[in-house]
């Protein structure tokens, strides 16, 4: 079975804080594959309510990534796909949210877990 808990607009925090987190945590069960991604939202610094520093960005994803494996769940952290932007001169499209791509991949080396890269993914596209 498939579960959907994304939920537009919010960031990896205001998922949190919400308490989307703990609902979603409740029905994880031993062997669930958990997708995680977050930075779309996270990135917005104009949105006051959703902009997540890159710092407390890679503590959230951590947070979350240990309590899938708490409650036995597998953990894959999914970078967010690019947005349609690009140099208008060239026409040259380039990586969207480069900052918090990054950190989840640094995120996924130090803590094993597996990492799919849809930014660079539809980029290539």
């Amino acid at each position: 079975m498939i579960e959907n808990r994304a939920i537009g607009g919010r960031s990896s925090l205001s998922f949190y804080l919400e308490g989307k987190w703990t609902e979603l945590l409740l029905r994880i069960k031993q062997g669930d594959t958990v997708l995680l991604q977050f930075g779309h939202n996270d990135a917005t610094k104009a949105r006051p309510n959703r902009y997540v520093s890159l710092p407390e960005y890679k503590e959230c994803l951590h947070a979350f990534v240990r309590s899938v494996r708490e409650r036995g769940g597998v953990p894959v952290l999914v970078s967010p796909v690019m947005r349609r932007s690009c140099n208008e001169e060239t026409g040259e499209f380039h990586l969207s949210f480069p900052e918090h791509r990054d950190e989840m991949i640094a995120l996924a080396a130090e803590e094993d877990v597996i990492f799919l890269d849809l930014g660079k993914k539809s980029l290539e596209i």
